[in-house]
This record gives structure tokens, C-alpha cells and sequence, in this order.
């Protein structure tokens, strides 16, 4: 998630928040690992970056604590999904 992810929903809803943080961490995890990057340094990246950008500007506890819960499902799930070959890519 980053800064620009943040200012668009914050005059939204928690819900609008929960899932802007989700959608955008499941697209730099694919992003990353179509890069070839490994899911352990993956997972880390995209945490730690959250933890800076929630540190810079909270939401508030429980807030954040939400965003945190869903961006971590949200890595979970995509890391969860078979790596696709890169001399194979998927047809969308």
C-alpha cells in the first residue's frame, strides 16, 4: 500500500480502506514474485513498508490493526497460489 492508496480513501470508508490496502497488496506480491522474488523476502518487503507507511501516518489502533490483518491474508492467499512458469505465461 502506499501513501497515494491512502490519501484516495481516506475520506472513504473502513471498508473502502480494508479493501484498497487489500487489492494493492496482492498486486505488488504478484508483481514480486513474477520477478522471481523469493516468498519469504516477499512477505517482508511489502510488512515492513507497511509498518513505515503506519508509522509515518496512523489511522489509529484498531485501524491499523485491520490493515495490518488484511494486507497479511491478502499475502498469504497470492503466496498460496502454484508459481506460474515464466517461459509459460497465464492466459487472461
Amino acid at each position: 500500500m502506499n501513501r497515494a492508496t491512502v490519501r484516495s480513501v481516506e475520506g472513504g470508508t473502513p471498508k473502502d480502506l480494508l479493501r484498497a490496502a487489500e487489492l494493492g497488496a496482492r498486486l505488488e506480491c504478484r508483481h514480486r514474485r513474477v520477478k522471481g522474488q523469493d516468498d519469504e523476502a516477499i512477505r517482508d518487503t511489502i510488512l515492513d513498508r507497511l509498518r513505515r507507511e503506519l508509522a509515518a501516518g496512523s489511522f489509529g489502533s484498531y485501524a491499523d490493526e485491520s490493515v495490518v490483518a488484511t494486507v497479511q491474508r491478502a499475502i498469504e492467499s497470492v503466496l498460496g497460489e502454484p508459481r506460474s512458469s515464466r517461459s509459460n505465461p497465464a492466459a487472461n
